[in-house]
């Protein structure tokens, strides 16, 4: 089962994780603004959702930072599903407008991001 985390606790890993990849200081991150006007690329933004995956033990859908695309929103949209007892290693549901979301954010790609993105599953998997 996944650890429960707080709303402090969540939002301060996505403060540090997002001032470390940009790096800011994390009293620069503002926690209502949408990560895309940091200019995260969406390279970035999958390896984020990558990553908070590894950390809470939880799917998540793969257009996090486009479905809630601040910290305050992630925040709360992760701490609603911590607390809906969201099991751990299920496969995420995705219906067709996620699919046909996460095939625009692809699009919109170029090719050395996808090259970026595969390079980094690949390690994932190797480790």
């Amino acid at each position: 089962m996944t650890a429960s985390r707080s709303p402090e606790e969540l939002s301060a890993w996505l403060v540090d994780w997002i001032a470390n990849e940009l790096s800011m200081p994390p009293g620069g991150i503002d926690t209502a603004r949408s990560l895309l006007e940091y200019s995260l690329s969406s390279v970035t933004a999958t390896i984020l959702v990558g990553d908070l995956e590894d950390w809470l033990d939880l799917r998540l859908p793969p257009t996090l930072v486009w479905d809630f695309p601040s910290i305050d929103a992630m925040t709360e949209h992760l701490t609603a599903q911590l607390g809906s007892g969201a099991e751990t290693g299920a496969p995420a549901r995705a219906d067709a407008a996620d699919a046909a979301q996460l095939l625009d954010n692809l699009d919109a790609m170029s090719e050395a991001e996808i090259d970026a993105l595969l390079q980094q599953f690949d390690a994932a998997e190797a480790r």
